[in-house]
């Protein structure tokens, strides 16, 4: 009964026939057969070419009975579509496992195949689903015989899940193809619901119509991962030995009867055959490098630990050939100081391609020298203290740098490891050990040929941390740190480098204050050319230079200017004569580079473990750190570079919005009543599922007598825009006409200026593109963008312009709202309207007119 409801079966030949496909077939062939009966009584068939014997009749017969079978069979359309796959394969191609390279069009579609899935598909297709292997065994295993007769049968079970359909097609005819037909008991096909629409109708009626009975395929209902479906597939076996293949595999002559034979002698034993590499990239069949001499080796003549370091040196010589070329591939001085690099011609192709895929150019980067130098882009001052730094460096503690990694570049990867080793100039033992930590990488590059790198040219103190699963930077960074055993944590990501004495500064303020947390000046490197940008290197404005870490209510992190509040509070308190270089309080941190004692750190309370994956962590670290007595600080003597992506180009652990299910975390453990304001930006989070329990979190909060959010808002964070304080008005701003329209900033972002719109009114709640206020200095704004009227006095339409205002009203365009319900520009006189605006429309202001609905709004809330 369980099968029954778990697995539908689809057989060759098919177990159910529908009743009326049977009686159209049985007419059919009734009248097939009556026709040709009448044809010629003596059942010959005249031809062309002379006499066509009974024989050669029922062939015709046959051949049209199947004609006429296609016609009348829905499935035809499967069948011009593998008719187009074999039209499209060519003989010989690639056979023997030589390899193949395609060019123009289908190269371009290979290679982005090979960049999305790690396989050249457009060239699969064009290979012929029997082409030949190479005989890759030892000449003795060439002359050995078996008696198949002594051999048991054998099931051979392979799971699947959106396979490429040619791949897993070629495979089964590898399996048919190299197997002794009567070893051969079964070929069980285990689809773990695959998405593929190839892989549905297509693959049955190719089974069915191509491939022998013995071939099987069995669908699961929902996905259930490897070991669920071998298990499935395992159930449903009838052979006596099971054999597990995966879906992208070509077998060699002969590979089957050595394990049936091994196991006839040891029937408790479990085997596997030598495993040779097809290369995603060309379908090279190569031998593998493990295996390729092992049958040569006497074992009565040699220790395993013998056998060990046979393997072990021809593996290293492998890697040390692959490093050596990637270092052949580098161009010294190329880059050097930050400058940009653009490549051309097929480099070129290459790297945009790279662009495209992963927010990075790859390409540029393997050109790159791992020690490229960086400029020095720190105040003058700062460079004058570096005496300063030399002179404590007995007195400073030292540093563990955490780095979290997955699928990072490898160049890029390598070359951040090497900025950190190369710039800690005063005393190389301040820096203690490099950690790195693996999320569960999946690329070739970043396994044994990184550890090999590690192991030959870095020093010890760079050690390497593997994950068994994909966890999510915050549980990454917990093990790291929990591995480091420096008096200092310095968290880095992957994808940086790092400026001359950037270390110093920051252990200097961590000793002289333990509970400071303390950040770098963060530089931006261009993932497109790699170009180091520093801002304002020459006149150090100090509203250029730095800025310190926001946020806003939807809880995301940004970036603003130094207030005026803090920087008169630097020039009163701090000793430097400088004060552009002094430790500047910020709000909060990006979360990517920070430095603070390991004890501190553990006291505080780490990390919320129960976050996943990766977002949120920064600003519950930036107010827990705020509210419970430590400080949180922009050192500007310490710079490093940072790659900034445009896109994640990859998805995070279980697809899921851990950004946002963090987010509600840190908001119901630290923002008291403000939460209210998160959730008029998101209330799609409010009654999440995925939130979990935050009670040990609470607790945390009692336990340190952490001061309120209100003390934060206050205290750390005046400047904060807070849409219902000081203000006379907020909410949607819906028109008071017919119409259901309401004021929208159209999803424009903030960060540049925009015309505002209008749209349908979101209710009940109000979403954040609809969220308004007018200040009580007369400023009509969102969180982050003031409106004003530009060029009022001219006879166009005027638009409402919103541009940045992230902290005060430093706007000059004032509104009010009259006693007619109009919003009045104050500056011009004018009204906002809508009567020519139809929904995504702009907006514009008007001669004000009482009598016109479509100026009239109110503010709901």
């Amino acid at each position: 009964m369980y099968k029954k409801e778990m697995f539908r079966i689809n057989r060759p030949g098919g177990y159910i026939l529908r009743s009326k496909k049977l009686i159209v077939l049985v007419v059919l062939l009734v009248f097939l057969l009556f026709y040709f009966k009448n044809l010629n009584v003596n059942s010959n068939v005249i031809s062309a070419n002379g006499v066509i014997n009974l024989e050669e009749n029922e062939k015709l017969v046959k051949i049209l009975k199947e004609t006429a079978g296609l016609a009348l069979n829905p499935n035809n359309q499967y069948e011009k579509l593998i008719l187009a796959d074999l039209a499209k394969q060519e003989p010989k191609l690639g056979d023997n496992g030589a390899a193949v390279t395609l060019s123009g069009a289908a190269k371009e579609i290979g290679e982005k195949q090979l960049a999305i899935i790690a396989l050249n598909e457009e060239l699969s297709e064009h290979l012929s689903y029997n082409r030949t292997t190479p005989d890759t065994r030892h000449p003795a295993c060439k002359s050995k015989t078996y008696d198949i007769d002594l051999l048991g049968t054998t099931s051979v079970i392979i799971i699947f899940y959106n396979e490429p359909y040619s791949v897993l097609v070629r495979t089964v005819h590898s399996v048919l193809n190299t197997s002794p037909p009567q070893l051969l008991k079964e070929v069980i096909l285990v689809d773990d619901s695959s998405t593929n629409t190839e892989l549905k109708g297509k693959l049955d009626y190719y089974v069915e119509t191509r491939l022998p009975k013995k071939v099987k395929l069995l669908r699961l209902k929902s996905r259930l991962g490897l070991i669920r479906a071998r298990l499935a597939g395992a159930r449903l076996a009838k052979g006596d030995v099971l054999v597990f293949l995966d879906a992208h595999c070509e077998c060699v002559v002969h590979w089957l009867e050595p394990l049936l034979d091994r196991i006839r002698e040891a029937p408790h034993a479990v085997l596997v055959p030598i495993i040779d590499v097809i290369e995603a990239k060309n379908f090279y069949y190569s031998t593998n490098v493990l295996c390729f001499f092992l049958f040569f080796v006497q074992f009565d003549h040699i220790t395993l630990n013998d056998l060990e370091e046979i393997l072990t040196n021809r593996v290293d010589e492998v890697y040390e050939a692959a490093i050596k070329q990637d270092l052949l591939m580098q161009v010294p001085g190329l880059g050097d100081f930050g400058t940009p690099v653009n490549l051309t011609g097929d480099l070129g192709d290459k790297a945009a391609k790279d662009i495209a895929l992963l927010s990075l150019n790859e390409e540029l980067s393997t050109h790159l020298s791992y020690h490229r130098k960086t400029p020095d882009p720190r105040h003058p001052a700062c460079r004058e203290k570096e005496q300063f730094y030399l002179s404590r460096e007995d007195k400073l503690p030292g540093a563990s740098v955490v780095i979290v990694f997955f699928n990072e570049p490898y160049s890029v990867l390598i070359r951040t490891v090497h900025s950190v080793l190369d710039t800690v100039t005063s005393n190389p033992n301040l820096l203690e050990e490099i950690i790195l930590v693996d999320d569960g990488s999946d690329l070739p590059q970043l396994g044994a040929k990184l550890e090999y790198y590690l192991k030959t040219r870095l020093p010890k103190k760079v050690k390497l941390l593997r994950l068994p699963q994909r966890s999510g930077l915050i549980k990454a960074r917990l093990a790291g740190a929990r591995l480091a055993k420096a008096e200092v944590l310095v968290f880095l990501d992957a994808h940086c480098e790092c400026t001359r004495f950037w270390l110093e500064p920051l252990l200097d303020r961590i000793n002289d204050y333990p509970h400071a947390v303390v950040t770098p000046i963060i530089d931006v490197i261009d993932y497109k050319n790699f170009r180091y940008e520093a801002g304002d290197t020459i006149s150090f404005n100090f509203d250029v230079s730095l800025v310190v870490g926001g946020f806003t209510w939807d809880g995301h992190f940004d970036w603003h200017n130094v207030p005026d509040r803090e920087y008169n509070r630097l020039k009163r308190e701090c000793p430097e004569t400088v004060p552009e270089i002094c430790p500047t309080n910020s709000p909060t941190m990006a979360g990517g580079l920070f430095a603070m004692r390991r004890d501190y750190f553990w006291e505080i309370g780490s990390y919320d473990e129960q976050m996943d994956g990766w977002g949120g962590e920064n600003l519950e670290m930036s107010f827990r750190i705020w509210m419970c007595g430590g400080t949180l600080e922009t050192i500007p003597c310490s710079r490093i570079g940072h790659i900034f992506r445009d896109f994640h180009p990859y998805s995070f652990p279980n697809d899921r919005d851990t950004h946002g299910i963090n987010t509600v975390r840190m908001a119901l453990v630290w923002m008291d009543d403000y939460i209210d304001y998160f959730f008029m930006n998101r209330p799609d989070l409010k009654d999440h599922p995925d939130i979990g329990d935050v009670t040990h979190r609470r607790l945390l909060r009692e336990k340190l007598k952490c001061k309120s959010f209100d003390w934060y808002m206050t205290n750390i964070y005046p400047e904060k825009f807070i849409p219902t304080k000081h203000v006379r008005a907020y909410g949607r701003v819906a028109s008071q006409s017919e119409h259901n329209i309401c004021l929208d900033d159209l999803s424009q972002g903030s960060d540049d200026s925009y015309n505002l719109g209008v749209y349908t009114c979101y209710r009940p709640e109000i979403t954040n593109s609809q969220l308004f206020a007018l200040t009580n200095e007369g400023v009509f704004r969102t969180e982050r963008s003031c409106a004003t009227v530009p060029d009022f006095n001219s006879n166009s339409k005027k638009h409402i312009l919103m541009v940045p205002c992230h902290s005060t009203d430093e706007i000059d365009d004032r509104f009010e709202i009259t006693s007619d319900n109009q919003i009045k520009h104050i500056n011009s006189g004018l009204c906002l309207d809508h009567s020519e605006a139809r929904v995504q429309d702009f907006v514009y202001v008007a001669k004000c007119d009482s009598m016109v609905a479509e100026q009239r709004w109110e503010f709901q809330h």
